[in-house]
């Protein structure tokens, strides 16, 4: 297997271990925020919220980081040839 076929498979193979991690990361996540505005007030909900929700869109921007390393890996396979 070519050098560039391995670093492609070893970073798809990280990017399934992470999806899997990070999916059940992100359901305890969300079942936690349903409690939590189900439990407060709105002032707190307004206070806390916004943040519980950006740890929820940083797990997804470091997936879809994690595919673009896989893309470029790619387009430089494909540049290659």
């Amino acid at each position: 297997m070519s050098d560039l076929k391995k670093s492609i498979d070893r970073k798809v193979e990280e990017l399934s271990q992470k999806i899997g991690e990070t999916g059940c990361w992100q359901a305890r996540k969300v079942i936690e925020l349903r409690h939590y505005i189900a439990n407060s007030d709105v002032d707190d909900i307004i206070k806390f919220v916004p943040a519980m929700i950006e740890g929820l869109a940083d797990a997804q921007r470091r997936l879809v980081a994690m595919h673009d390393q896989i893309r470029l890996l790619v387009w430089l396979g494909k540049e290659e040839n």
